[in-house]
């Protein structure tokens, strides 16, 4: 890794020091914690090192800087209960912008004799991210705007920002970075803080025969709790169609994860699916537009095996075939 690199590295951990020397408490914003696709969420939303998704940008700003092109996605979550939410994410290379709004569902309130029906809690995020490439090292930040009322009645605010890198190495990318670092989200007197997390993650891009894998993991600490919350995903593409899993632990909420996606052109269909102890189950439902097509990112240690199985006859390697036109989709 290059100098910037070890800098940068050392910059963040010295702001996740600082920020861990504070007291800890319970989070609030809980919004921004919500998954922001169904690709990410089938992985147990081990997607932080993920490259060329906007929704990535979410766990990690340096993401911006490996987008091949223009990409809009939006997602539809149900709830638990009938609370529900959706996200609007979009973006060109080093910058991305996303809007995601929460409802928890309507309750009754009794004021004076009379019954009157309001919405629980209604939560509108918004973020503006970019991106810049320091040689092959991708560097990001980000800032959130939050805005929470409560029963139709009591409103908070509260400021935020993210920061992180992301290096590709020869065997594996790996990500870090610094999440929801800002104000309280105060409600008449009492707030609580934003849920700050320090995360680092890895995706290991390889292929079985044709079939393009990346295994993910995450390592993220939630500062406030003081506490790990490992994940780990597997995600497989077999032409149009991809098959995903994770889980993730110390969680009773979608500790096990499944999805699937389906890729027509530059259109993808992403579903995911998450199993909730005691409580109906979590699904979510993406539509995702990409201007360029992806595809999953190869490791420079298999394209070397890939190149030292290829036809030893320069005329056979020159020919079209089914194996150099596999070359001409890797990046």
């Amino acid at each position: 890794m290059t100098v910037i690199t070890y800098r940068a590295l050392f910059f963040l951990g010295a702001v996740v020091w600082s920020i861990t020397a504070q007291a800890s408490g319970p989070s609030g914003g809980l919004t921004l914690l919500e998954a922001p696709g169904a690709r990410a969420a089938s992985v147990a939303e081990a997607f932080s090192a993920a490259s060329d998704d906007i929704t990535a940008a979410a766990y990690n700003p340096a993401a911006l800087s490996t987008l091949s092109g223009p990409q809009f996605s939006f997602t539809y979550q149900s709830g638990i209960a009938d609370d529900a939410s959706g996200r609007v994410d979009a973006g060109i290379r080093n910058l991305g912008l996303s809007a995601a709004y929460y409802s928890a569902g309507d309750v009754d309130l009794l004021e004076a004799g009379a019954v009157r029906t309001v919405n629980a809690q209604t939560d509108l995020a918004v973020s503006l991210g970019t991106a810049l490439r320091l040689g092959r090292v991708g560097v990001g930040v980000a800032a959130k705007f939050l805005t929470s009322q409560l029963a139709e009645a009591d409103r908070a605010t509260a400021w935020a920002g993210d920061a992180g890198l992301t290096v590709p190495t020869r065997f594996f990318r790996f990500s870090t970075a610094i999440q929801n670092i800002g104000t309280r989200l105060t409600y008449v007197e009492s707030g609580d803080r934003l849920p700050r997390i320090a995360r680092s993650g890895v995706e290991v891009p390889f292929r079985i025969g044709g079939t393009p894998v990346a295994l993910r993991a995450e390592a993220p600490y939630f500062l406030n709790e003081q506490e790990w919350r490992p994940a780990a995903g597997l995600e497989v593409r077999a032409g149009p169609l991809s098959f995903r899993a994770g889980y993730r632990s110390k969680t009773q909420l979608e500790g096990l994860t499944l999805g699937t996606g389906f890729s027509l052109g530059a259109l993808t269909l992403d579903y995911a699916f998450g199993f909730v102890d005691d409580l109906d189950a979590r699904q979510r439902l993406s539509v995702v537009f990409r201007f360029r097509p992806p595809e999953l990112e190869e490791a420079p240690f298999v394209r070397r095996a890939r190149k030292r199985t290829a036809p030893e006859n320069k005329s056979d390697t020159q020919a079209p075939g089914p194996w150099r036109m596999r070359m001409g989709d890797i990046k």
